[in-house]
């Protein structure tokens, strides 16, 4: 799942029963970023994993890159609306299970 906003790029995966950095690897191994990687914007990555037992995360992980592919500490990531799209995105998840 890929959201845009403004200035960064946020590309979802959700797991069911693995882990997030499974979900993360996927990202990568698919090659979702490279799309995106001439768009001007940050790209963040979202890995997450999700119980139907507990209808709950269970854990996640994620990655910020600039606009060029580089690696970012993830202290730039102070923006609220990330937690904010996360939380819709797992809602609308749970709710299919």
């Amino acid at each position: 799942m890929v959201d845009s906003l403004a200035n960064t790029i946020y590309i979802f995966e959700l797991k069911h029963h693995a882990t997030a950095q499974q979900a993360l690897i996927q990202i990568h191994d698919s090659g979702y970023m490279h799309k995106h990687l001439r768009s001007g914007k940050d790209i963040v990555l979202i890995g997450i994993n999700f119980s139907s037992d507990g209808r709950n995360i269970t854990d996640y992980l994620y990655e910020i890159y600039d606009t060029e592919g580089n690696k970012k500490h993830p202290i730039y990531i102070v923006d609220p609306e990330i937690f904010y799209i996360i939380w819709l995105s797992v809602i609308n998840m749970l709710y299919l299970y």
